[in-house]
């Protein structure tokens, strides 16, 4: 009965995690062509990629999500070229920030708005008079946002008058931007009018709804546009493979994995049965699987490791994490491994993927192209996972010391688990910190030059290797590990994130001025804050005072 009852629980998990989203108001057609268009080659933010790739991006871009509605992006894109006037009042653009919206003069309330309603706002031109302005200090923090909005309101403006989809070569300087087969740029007047005529008789063809010719059109321009010869053009089997990354979506299936990964630890806690240890394994594999293979695509798509940005740092340091408690529960084979594993992995790939974060895939910036970058990042990273994984040993810690007083072999156990993480932490960290010295006498002749990023990286050794010392002399017990683990783990916020973003260095994206901060870093602050209240009051923080139980 059990069994019964724990199988229709996972079932309807699993329906609830897969579910569609509500139907769209306008149906688009779903021709055969859209799969050929989907793989033509579009040169965009330095890279060539497949149109698909760039649909998927441009949509992000003004939507501020991956998906409008329950729109294929590009059947969405192609459809406000194709008919404009339909798209004019759609809410496309997604406004974050309250005081841009004040200053635009809208409804302060809404966070979506259509292209139409920000063209025609009575303080935009006012707003985008400041931003072009030398100084544009008047801006202060809001600066970002209305960058942000200038171009959303560019991509717009370039997909309703039919100059976004730059498919066309530029013949004469391969340097320069491509532009749309509707315009083309420095073509012989016979190819020009061609691709023009081809290009319009499509549009009209999907205006029209008339799917046969809309095929033999996306045809007869993919013919046209092979025809153009170009240094480094992309295969059709790398354009077909980077399609099926987009559409496939490993990332986004291995967070569905997660989130079964902690219902069944859960189930696992309390039913004690064997085949749920089992299952639980299975899932973590199949977890790690899909992220791997995510991360592979990437290296395939982008002819590099998969570091050079916060969102593939961070897939990777979640991938990191899950690698690590995987390996390290052929020891433990705990239910409480997979709980932390599915919960951390499901909240940082959330993170991930619903933030403003940058998904999109572009080349390496020039001081970057190094194969140090492959060892130091690599390990850095490692060790950024490995501290997580102690600080979410250390929320269980915590939470069994106060829901479930009488488990010490648990606790224990917990304890045990964590040192060991750390010091793999710190010997990681350790060893980055050194291959960045190397790196950093290599690019800019010296080892070490007090840079914020490498002083930080020095400070959360520092504060790790306390810990373990502190763990190693009995300056602190169990509960004082656990805590440390918990608190600790902001000078890793600090070094990944914060440095990055709020002070000045070689490092920095800062460029002088700090960026706002975060209102989820301050919703993290706020959640371990009033966690370590509740389950570590007074002065009973690092657990150095002997308690009714010794190990404690």
């Amino acid at each position: 009965m059990k069994r019964i009852l724990i199988g229709c629980f996972l079932l309807t998990s699993l329906a609830s995690a897969l579910a569609q989203p509500e139907t769209a108001r306008r149906e688009l057609p779903a021709y055969a062509g859209l799969e050929e268009l989907a793989t033509l080659v579009i040169l965009a933010e330095g890279r060539y990629k497949p149109l698909d790739s760039w649909a998927w991006e441009t949509v992000r871009g003004i939507c501020g999500r991956l998906r409008y509605q329950n729109y294929d992006q590009l059947t969405m894109l192609l459809d406000m070229t194709a008919v404009p006037d339909d798209w004019y009042d759609e809410p496309l653009l997604r406004i974050d920030h309250r005081p841009l919206r004040q200053a635009l003069e809208v409804d302060p309330t809404r966070k979506y708005f259509s292209y139409a309603e920000i063209r025609g706002a009575a303080g935009l031109e006012k707003l985008l008079q400041e931003l072009h302005s030398e100084e544009g200090s008047t801006l202060g923090s809001m600066r970002d946002y209305a960058q942000r909005l200038y171009g959303q309101l560019l991509l717009c403006s370039d997909l309703l008058t039919g100059y976004a989809f730059t498919l066309v070569p530029d013949l004469a300087d391969e340097q320069a931007a491509w532009s749309s087969p509707g315009a083309p740029r420095n073509l012989e007047e016979t190819a020009t009018a061609t691709l023009r005529a081809t290009w319009n008789e499509m549009l009209a063809a999907w205006q029209q709804r008339d799917g046969a010719s809309f095929n033999s059109c996306v045809s007869q321009l993919r013919a046209q546009l092979d025809g153009f010869q170009y240094a480094n053009r992309p295969t059709r089997q790398s354009l077909e493979r980077e399609v099926f990354y987009n559409h496939f979506r490993p990332f986004r299936k291995a967070i569905t994995v997660y989130l079964l990964l902690i219902l069944t630890g859960l189930l696992g806690l309390f039913f004690r049965q064997r085949f749920l240890y089992w299952l639980n394994g299975a899932l973590h594999l199949i977890g790690l699987l899909l992220h791997s293979w995510g991360l592979y695509f990437i290296t395939l798509i982008a002819g590099r490791a998969p570091l050079s940005n916060l969102y593939e740092s961070l897939i990777f340091i979640i991938w990191g994490f899950v690698l690590i408690a995987w390996l390290f529960n052929f020891k433990y084979r705990e239910h409480y491994v997979s709980i932390i594993t599915g919960l951390l992995g499901f909240i940082a790939m959330v993170l991930a993927h619903q933030t403003a974060i940058d998904i999109t895939i572009n080349p390496l910036v020039p001081v970057l192209r190094s194969s140090w970058l492959i060892f130091h990042v690599t390990i850095i990273l490692i060790s950024y996972s490995a501290f997580g994984l102690a600080m979410g040993l250390g929320h269980i810690w915590l939470i069994g010391h106060r829901f479930l007083p009488d488990k010490t072999d648990l606790r224990r156990q917990l304890t045990d688990f964590t040192y060991r993480v750390l010091q793999l932490g710190i010997v990681t960290l350790a060893a980055g910190i050194i291959l960045g010295a190397m790196w950093a006498n290599e690019s800019w002749g010296r080892y070490w030059g007090w840079d914020p990023k490498e002083t930080w990286s020095l400070i959360t050794l520092l504060f790790y290797l306390g810990v373990v010392h502190a763990r190693a002399r009995g300056w602190v017990r169990q509960r004082g590990m656990a805590i440390l683990a918990v608190v600790v783990f902001a000078s890793v916020i600090m070094t990944y994130y914060g440095v990055n973003h709020f002070l000045t260095g070689l490092h920095s994206y800062a460029g002088g001025a700090a960026s706002r901060i975060p209102p989820l870093l301050l919703v993290y602050i706020a959640f371990e804050t009033v966690f370590l209240l509740f389950t570590a009051p007074a002065f009973k923080l690092l657990g150095t005072q002997p308690s009714s139980n010794s190990n404690s």
